[in-house]
């Protein structure tokens, strides 16, 4: 149990021996505290010191509650270690990808913006610690590695690099960035009077395009799949047209089967019917014309 803290000492009318307005609550008012148990002293009672006595009804306690206090070390810690590592050199933005070096900045600055908010909740600031250690663990090193001074060497080794990497699947955009940007280091690497400058800024914006590449949208290709879906269903169509006319042919030749209601059919039938009544009367009689 905590140490007790003196909210005040209050003192209410009285007649030497019983309260004043007996039936009135008595207010007892002091400042927010924080507290689990509450202790009532009573320093003086109604009577003479012989019959002292002190009688209690009821007692009731009004008030906000108040909420616990934010936590916020464990965020402050994770800003400084991230500062840290920065100020110390141990992360560098050119060794990551600009994407997940931009993730770290961004849940950087949100951190520090929550840690800074009076009126930051607890939801809050465990999200903001939450997002900053992600962004942290996510960092992905770049394929390329950040050089300062590129000499002619360095840059053609990144060059070979360009070429050798897979663009398939990628977005024709970021493919045609990488494609120009080859285009213009080669064209440094031909100039024998190239300057620094110019090699750095060849070997930065290819280091860019390399890292820049971007996967096509699966939703736009599959957009072309189904629009090719609908030429095929068109072209089945149209190929289904001369094969109605063939079999239409053939059963005009007799060798189709005929649909249900077809004319032709229930008038090949009524024949066929005579027939068969009448090659059975015919047997019928050559049979009798035999008996006699």
């Amino acid at each position: 149990m905590g140490t007790a803290a003196s909210m005040g000492t209050f003192a209410f009318d009285n007649d030497g021996r019983v309260l004043t307005d007996r039936g009135d609550w008595k207010q007892m008012s002091f400042g927010a505290a924080r507290g689990r148990y509450v202790t009532v002293k009573v320093i003086h009672a109604g009577g003479g010191n012989v019959d002292a006595y002190c009688s209690l009804a009821e007692l009731k306690f009004y008030g906000t509650a108040v909420p616990d206090p934010v936590a916020k070390d464990d965020l402050a810690t994770a800003i400084e270690k991230v500062a840290a590592e920065v100020a110390a050199g141990d992360l560098k933005a050119g060794d990551y990808t600009e994407a997940s070096w931009t993730a770290l900045e961004n849940a950087l600055a949100s951190a520090r913006a929550i840690l800074s908010d009076e009126n930051a909740t607890q939801g809050e600031v465990d999200q903001a610690l939450r997002a900053l250690e992600s962004a942290r663990g996510a960092l992905e090193k770049t394929p390329v590695a950040p050089v300062e001074n590129p000499t002619k060497k360095q840059l053609k080794a990144l060059v070979k690099q360009a070429k050798e990497t897979d663009t398939r699947g990628k977005t024709a955009e970021s493919v045609k960035a990488l494609t120009d940007a080859i285009t213009y280091a080669e064209d440094v690497l031909g100039d024998e009077n190239a300057s620094d400058t110019q090699l750095q800024a060849a070997y930065d914006q290819l280091k860019l395009a390399i890292e820049s590449l971007k996967d096509a949208d699966s939703g736009n290709q599959g957009g072309s799949g189904n629009q090719g879906s609908g030429n095929g269903s068109n072209g089945g169509n149209q190929a289904g047209k001369p094969a109605g006319d063939k079999a239409q042919g053939s059963k005009k030749n007799g060798s189709a089967i005929p649909n249900t209601g077809d004319q032709t059919a229930a008038t090949v039938a009524t024949v066929g019917g005579l027939g068969a009544i009448i090659a059975a009367i015919g047997a019928f009689f050559h049979r009798r014309s035999k008996a006699k």
